[in-house]
């Protein structure tokens, strides 16, 4: 599939906030199979920038949670704890069973 620069960038925003790639092919308007045959493609274009705005939208929370636990926030404290563990059980997982998501 191709698409446009404005739709990658739309592809990018919703993955970040977590629509499905069902949802996102029914906003961009396009067939639903094709895109999620473009998905389970790793390689694909479009998983590339459905990946990357998940990714990048993580690390925006993940970046404020940082902040917030810097300046005593003990919630945000908590949270980091918390996401430190869960990416460092995903390391380990990719260590011993290479790539899973």
């Amino acid at each position: 599939m191709v698409f446009t620069t404005e739709q990658i960038e739309e592809i990018e925003k919703l993955a970040g906030i977590n629509y499905s790639v069902r949802q996102i092919a029914m906003y961009l308007g396009v067939d639903v199979n094709e895109m999620m045959t473009e998905y389970a493609d790793e390689v694909s274009r479009f998983r590339y920038h459905y990946d990357r705005g998940a990714l990048i939208s993580q690390a925006q929370v993940d970046m404020s949670t940082v902040d917030a636990a810097k300046n005593g926030n003990i919630t945000a404290q908590q949270r980091y704890d918390k996401r430190k563990k869960e990416t460092t059980y995903q390391q380990l997982k990719e260590e011993l069973f290479g790539r899973s998501d």
